[in-house]
């Protein structure tokens, strides 16, 4: 039984490609079904459109450049890397080494707005909460809101990660309680905020890597909606019935080679 599902298991077929050899791809983000963002280590931006057309080869299936914003993060001596970006709708944010967050929109070929850090501390990853409302993380271990419905550069509040400084790594947010925010760090830290409150650090931190954390998000199973935290391993962080409690799972079990799953337990998300 095990030896014919084996025989059953079959490599993902690459249907097209593009070339992306200006720099690293960062991160990609998709606005729409069949458009999305991807972030270069050149600082450049791309939105690329997957395109489905019967005479466009065995696959008819093609990626089209449907724009492309370049220098995002240069500098006067090089070009600095787009760490990360977020979509919101027509709307990308993204965030550079450099300290810059620049806005952009799908329709546009130039930046809707560039904000530059008075500090110059690289962003890491960046986030829309809201439409108007957008949170980046640096290498300080610092989270900056901005209210991009002010033209003021100043953050409208700072969090802090930790006392001790380390960098925050990647940022994800409750999908119905936007006021509940997730942040990972270069430590293997997890920390917790509800933006309702002004407490600047965070409510509850979770230390369960001995690496930095690569990525933060929610999963949804049969059983369970849980955050997840990735890095080389993998672990399911989940919360009580209250909002602002948080915990790590009692029981793991690997799975695969070098994965750690923790095992669901009560109320959750």
């Amino acid at each position: 039984m095990e030896e014919h599902e084996e025989s059953q298991i079959t490599e993902p077929e690459r249907l097209t490609s593009f070339d992306h050899s200006f720099g690293d791809v960062n991160e990609l983000q998709f606005l729409t079904t069949d458009v999305f963002a991807s972030a270069s280590s050149n600082g450049t931006v791309s939105l690329l459109r997957i395109a489905r057309e019967n005479n466009l080869g065995s696959s008819g299936i093609s990626l089209v450049q449907a724009n492309q914003w370049k220098d995002l993060h240069k500098t006067k001596l090089v070009c600095s890397s787009c760490n990360g970006l977020s979509c919101s709708g027509d709307h990308i944010m993204t965030a550079g080494s450099d300290g810059k967050i620049v806005l952009l929109n799908a329709k546009r070929n130039s930046p809707v707005r560039v904000i530059l850090s008075n500090d110059s501390c690289s962003f890491s990853a960046c986030l829309f909460l809201k439409q108007d409302e957008a949170v980046a993380g640096n290498n300080r271990g610092q989270i900056k809101l901005w209210d991009l419905r002010s033209a003021d550069e100043t953050p409208s509040r700072t969090c802090n990660l930790s006392i001790d400084i380390f960098g925050a790594t990647c940022i994800a947010k409750h999908p119905t309680q936007p006021h509940v925010l997730v942040a990972g760090g270069t430590d293997g830290s997890i920390a917790f905020w509800d933006l309702r409150g002004n407490q600047n650090y965070p409510l509850s931190v979770v230390k369960a890597h001995s690496g930095a954390v690569s990525e933060v998000s929610k999963i949804r199973t049969t059983r369970v909606s849980t955050p997840i935290k990735l890095f080389s391993s993998c672990r399911y962080i989940f919360t009580s019935n209250s909002p602002t409690t948080f915990s790590p799972a009692p029981k793991a079990e690997t799975c695969g080679i070098g994965m750690e799953v923790e095992l669901p337990r009560a109320p959750m998300w």
